[in-house]
């Protein structure tokens, strides 16, 4: 112990009567006994070997300068969790006070650790400087092999860590020997200006290149790492390279077999990998070097090697090098002029950062993973246009009447409002990704049963659970996308939801023409199948993640869709609008002016869309063009309104974030009560007045058309995702329901005033009336919807609360 103890005398070490030369007591000297004990030990070891060899002394008793001859352990410590715990910050304090060798008896010395202790200490020592396992003579023997295969190979793992990195620990102690650099290092020796660090004292870092954070809690199944250094630091796990930028605290699970271990970014990390019994083994071996690349693509780091043992150094034989990586070229060059080994390089192991390329590819997917369950929804919404007919057929296997067959139809537009109303309640509460996930597990059950049924009964549970996942999707997509995506491109990218879609209603149709219902449901099956099996690796909403008081989740969500340099002000800007509406309930939505405007918005442009006949002409389709012209095939007709209604669509995406919202929605409402007001006076002059329009026999169809080319490039899309715009954060959820719940209502009076009132006084009745509707939509689009292109979500809210 390097120090005079008397466990049983008052004084706890020699009595006062015992005084050294000078007639000192020995309280006034006890520290430099220690200091000046190690210093004989160490000065009689080295006259020993002639000096030639480097005295090793490990001493318990130290002072100011001990460093330059022993190395410490921390003292009697105890087999207890805190102990454990307490031995970081002890041997950081000593690394900052000049004593860098420093290290805490593994296992406790008095008591016996349970499995679990032993384990973690030894995972813990192998990244203090000193490292051994020590112990009481009266404890119960612990040596690793007495234990079960499981503690032991733990145990092997991690002093495996500890030999794999001793020429990191070996250059460290080089360059803390000549310029007295601490070897182990709190978090603030690198980070003063992050006020964060200042009390950290669970982490460590040896030199500038590694981050440990040992797990010191009992029964741990995470522990919070705090990441330094900003956005545009890099910390990789060291056992499976996952990224993480400094920006803060993360919740890092952690098992038995896991301690959360990084290297820094811009790192070149020299290793000795191959597996050896005793250190000395591997004083010939190879090097491998650890490249973790930062996001300039470059990285540094040296290595020092000597024969481990003499002197010799001092004589200038060694090697001190530095590494360079950058532009794809790894370099290397001596520090100094000494000389020494035959030392080798074995492997270079490239430790990249996640490229843009990637962020691009994984935003890109989430967007058209989201875009693609919509398009399920347009199969079943287009579905009654081929199959219905079939239905009703005279060969049909489950025989209906007309009537029956439109609650086959409207029943889809019945379950909507529950599935919406189910989204306004649960958005916020599980988030959007598990309620698109949940949609999919609902459309693959609808499309089976619909494959599958034999009766009426049958039919009408398919549709209603179609119409449910529909209500689902369209509340949680629009709100989804519109919290991914840029401002630049938000308009562009939503108005995708309604173009998939489209094809969905297009493809249904198509697929009408050459299989058969059972075989077009099990082929339309497959679609939520793919949604999920690669939806489920995409990232939650960072508005979401944020919403709940989860940042780190929500920076590393939002690193995978941004540019590093973009995350933190976005994630500033969100948070700031979040806490701005913090107040905001749902009860607002009807009694604050601003919101209830924003209601009213929505569902003027949700009415005047439905109340154009669009769902009443999708579901009925080959029966208008049937009763309308006979010189195409209502098949044929179909395809090509479809076909004009997704190129006006991709147009009036390519133009929505140029031209802004309004006048896309002007112009299309204004030529769709146009082009209604045509339609029903066709129909008018032929059924009422009986008069010969043989002659016009092209204004019906060519009406239809010019009807869904100026529908599709506003009216069509732009309803539908400026609602994840128009709304705060904490009520955009229950914005999303009601427009969904108005929505799928006035589908359903449309579709139902169109059936009924084309049965018993024509197609002229709701042609009328549907290019009335127009206008009043007209009307409320000029007067009351605001324009939000290039606008943050942020910045619109902020615009809603300043408009008079």
């Amino acid at each position: 112990m390097n120090k005079p103890s008397v466990f049983n005398g008052p004084e706890v070490t020699t009595p006062k009567d015992l005084l050294h030369y000078g007639d000192w007591e020995h309280r006034h000297v006890h520290n430099v006994y220690g200091l000046y004990h190690t210093v004989g030990t160490f000065e009689g070891l080295l006259k020993r070997s002639g000096n030639k060899l480097r005295p090793f002394v490990l001493t318990r008793a130290y002072f100011a300068g001990s460093q330059r001859y022993t190395a410490v352990w921390t003292g009697n410590n105890a087999a207890e969790w805190s102990h454990l715990a307490y031995s970081i910050p002890m041997c950081l304090s000593e690394a900052l006070g000049g004593i860098s060798l420093c290290g805490a008896d593994v296992g406790g010395f008095f008591k016996n650790p349970d499995e679990e202790l032993l384990q973690r200490w030894y995972q813990t020592g192998a990244w203090l400087s000193f490292y051994r396992a020590h112990a009481h003579i009266d404890t119960k023997r612990r040596e690793p092999y007495l234990y079960n295969s499981d503690v032991q190979n733990r145990i092997r793992n991690a002093l495996r860590q500890r030999y794999v990195h001793l020429p990191v620990w070996y250059t460290l102690f080089h360059e803390h020997e000549e310029t007295g650099e601490p070897v182990i290092r709190p978090l603030v020796y690198h980070y003063p200006s992050d006020f964060n660090v200042f009390d950290i004292d669970n982490q460590l870092l040896v030199g500038l290149s590694i981050m440990v954070r040992p797990v010191t809690e009992s029964r741990a199944s995470s522990v919070s790492v705090y990441f330094p250094g900003g956005p545009n630091e890099i910390w990789y796990d060291v056992e499976d390279f996952k990224p993480f930028r400094g920006t803060g605290s993360i919740n890092i699970p952690v098992s038995m077999d896991k301690v959360p271990v990084y290297y820094r970014g811009g790192s070149i990390i020299p290793r000795k990998d191959r597996p050896r019994r005793a250190s000395t083994l591997t004083h010939d071996d190879p090097f491998t070097l650890y490249v973790a690349l930062d996001d300039n693509k470059s990285a540094k780091g040296t290595l020092y090697i000597d024969d481990n043992e003499s002197y010799d150094y001092k004589n200038n034989l060694y090697i001190y090098i530095k590494f360079t990586y950058k532009d794809g070229v790894l370099s290397s060059s001596l520090i100094d002029d000494a000389r020494f080994s035959s030392a080798w390089i074995e492997r270079v192991v490239i430790i990249n950062p996640p490229s843009e390329k990637q962020k691009y590819y994984t935003s890109i997917n989430a967007r058209v993973l989201a875009m693609l369950i919509t398009t399920c929804s347009g199969l079943h919404f287009g579905w009654t246009s081929p199959y219905v007919p079939v239905l009703l057929s005279d060969d049909s296997y489950i025989p209906m009447t007309n009537e029956q067959s439109s609650w086959v139809a409207v029943i889809y537009l019945i379950a909507g409002p529950c599935g919406a109303t189910l989204t306004g309640i649960t958005l916020d509460v599980f988030g959007r990704k598990p309620l698109l996930i949940s949609s999919s597990l609902f459309f693959l059950v609808s499309w089976l049963l619909l494959a599958f049924a034999r009766s009426l009964p049958e039919l009408l549970i398919a549709r209603f659970i179609a119409g449910f996942s529909d209500g689902l999707i369209f509340g949680a997509t629009p709100i989804y996308l519109a919290e991914i995506v840029e401002k630049q491109i938000r308009g562009f990218v939503c108005s995708f939801i309604t173009i998939v879609y489209l094809i969905g209603v297009l493809l249904v149709n198509i697929m009408g023409a050459y299989l058969s219902l059972q075989n077009s449901s099990l082929v339309s099956a497959t679609l939520p199948i793919i949604f999920l099996l690669i939806f489920v690796w995409m990232p939650e909403s960072p508005n979401y993640l944020l919403m709940k008081g989860d940042y780190e989740k929500a920076k590393e969500c939002l690193s995978k869709l941004r540019p590093i340099d973009e995350v933190e002000k976005e994630l500033q800007d969100i948070a700031d609008s979040i806490k701005e509406d913090a107040s905001i309930k749902f009860i607002h939505l009807f009694t604050s002016k601003v919101h209830r405007k924003s209601l009213l918005v929505v569902f003027g442009m949700r009415g005047g869309q439905q109340l154009s006949g669009i769902v009443a002409f999708i579901f009925y389709a080959q029966t208008v063009f049937n009763e309308a012209s006979d010189v195409i095939t209502p098949l044929m007709s179909v395809i090509i309104l479809y076909s004009v209604q997704i190129v006006f669509s991709i147009v009036s995406s390519i133009f929505v974030d140029r031209v802004g919202r309004r006048p896309l929605l002007i112009v299309s409402i204004s030529v769709v009560a146009i082009a209604l007001l045509a339609e029903a006076t066709f129909f008018y002059l032929r059924d009422v007045n009986h008069l010969d329009v043989d002659r016009l026999g092209w204004l019906p169809i060519g009406g239809l058309f010019v009807f869904m080319a100026s529908f599709s490039i506003g009216m069509q899309i732009i309803p539908l995702f400026i609602v994840g715009e128009i709304f705060p954060t904490n009520i955009r959820a229950y914005g999303a329901a009601f427009s969904d719940i108005y929505y799928f209502l006035f589908a359903f009076i449309a579709s139902k005033f169109f059936q009924v009132t084309k049965d018993t006084y024509g197609l002229y009745v709701p042609f009328f009336t549907f290019s009335a509707c127009s206008i009043v939509g007209l009307i409320v689009i000029v007067k009351f919807v605001p324009e939000t292109k290039n606008k943050t979500l942020h910045e619109i809210q902020l615009e809603l609360k300043n408009a008079k």
